[in-house]
């Protein structure tokens, strides 16, 4: 065995790893029953929104189709540019008794615009449960039941559903799938049912259910108020407190479209990329081994161009994209993105170091119209 044939055994076995929590994501984390037992007037379902003046609408039509769980639906634009506020109040002109608008106050310092606009949501609601869902989440016919039914069944306070992500443009199609690779090739999401580790805790902000006297006794959405990162964190403090949270696959219940445009993916995934990691040398290390997903393929290809030809580079080239051949047949991905991945992936070490520079030296990030410094996200409690 020579040397480059040395190197790409190595590799292989370095991607073992991420093969196998692939593949227990894949076979283990099961996609919960349908459940249509209803219990009524269990759940506020809390819709915080700024500048969607386009999705609102769409939204709560899937939510007036749950059924008689929902006890009512509360909604809070905060503070909107665009034509939230007057599709928001043709929204309760026709459904009178069941929308419900909370009042807009103006963002305190200290806080982001989605974590006040919950917590605002939260102390209006008198739900026993509490869904927050994002404008631009869409639920499948019994969601909430079955999000309710599978809160109950697992004994958890906190249950967050990741979504079936909608890609409709080629470039969605091509970058949006990192997001699940990143995920879950580095987190095995059955196991956070087994252990109570808060590390293991996990939620994607689109939609999160939680028990109503648990989440004030927490301390709520005040507890990450400085958080752009918020979703998972609020798990994470959730487990911190003693109480059990869950991530189940979504993907059958709620739908989301992120981002629509290649500007739209770079800002989302630049505000969120470098808060996930609590310290540098965990980013710049992540950095790394995500590097080599571009590296290593790469390498093999140069490696048979120049007849360097064996079983080691195959099984290098095989390795290296099984997780994400894994994972798109878990997730529906389209197949030619997967042979792209090396490519792609460029992409996500470029948003990667745009976000550690905007955040660790130009001060912080914009989102929906605002800036955030990273004096001012910084910390959570």
């Amino acid at each position: 065995m020579n040397l480059f044939d040395a190197l790409m055994l190595t590799s292989s076995i370095a991607f073992i790893p991420a093969i196998i929590i692939a593949i227990v994501n894949s076979t283990l984390w099961k996609k919960p029953k349908r459940l249509k037992d209803q219990v009524p007037n269990s759940v506020s379902v809390l819709v915080p929104c700024r500048n969607e003046s386009k999705n609102i609408a769409a939204c709560v039509k899937t939510i007036l189709m749950q059924g008689e769980v929902v006890k009512e639906i509360l909604i809070y634009d905060d503070e909107s540019t665009d034509t939230t506020s007057s599709e928001i109040d043709k929204l309760i002109s026709n459904h009178p008794a069941a929308i419900k608008r909370i009042p807009t106050q103006n963002k305190p310092k200290g806080w982001t615009g989605k974590n006040h606009a919950c917590a605002q949501l939260a102390s209006s609601a008198k739900g026993d449960w509490l869904l927050f869902i994002d404008a631009d989440t869409r639920l499948q016919k019994d969601a909430i039941t079955t999000l309710l039914g599978t809160a109950k069944r697992k004994d958890v306070s906190f249950i967050s559903a990741w979504p079936k992500i909608t890609m409709t443009g080629y470039i969605e199609k091509l970058l949006m799938p990192l997001l699940n690779n990143v995920v879950f090739t580095m987190f095995p999401a059955p196991l956070a049912d087994i252990k109570s580790d808060k590390a293991l805790g996990l939620a994607h902000g689109a939609c999160i259910m939680v028990k109503s006297e648990v989440y004030f006794a927490v301390g709520g959405h005040t507890r990450v108020r400085t958080l752009l990162f918020e979703d998972t964190m609020l798990a994470r403090t959730w487990r911190r407190s003693g109480y059990k949270s869950t991530c189940i696959d979504g993907s059958k219940l709620i739908s989301v479209r992120m981002y629509e445009t290649f500007n739209d993916i770079v800002t989302g995934f630049t505000k969120n990329y470098y808060p996930a990691f609590r310290h540098q040398r965990s980013f710049w290390g992540f950095q790394i081994w995500n590097l080599s997903w571009t590296l290593i393929p790469l390498a093999c290809l140069v490696g048979l161009q120049y007849g360097f030809a064996s079983i080691w580079i195959l099984l290098a080239l095989f390795f290296s994209i099984t997780p994400r051949l894994v994972l798109a047949v878990r997730f529906s991905h389209t197949i030619w993105s997967v042979f792209l991945h090396p490519i792609t992936n460029l992409v996500m070490l470029y948003i990667g170091t745009i976000s550690y520079l905007k955040w660790g030296h130009r001060g912080g990030v914009e989102w929906k119209g605002r800036s955030y410094s990273k004096q001012e996200t910084d910390h959570s409690d």
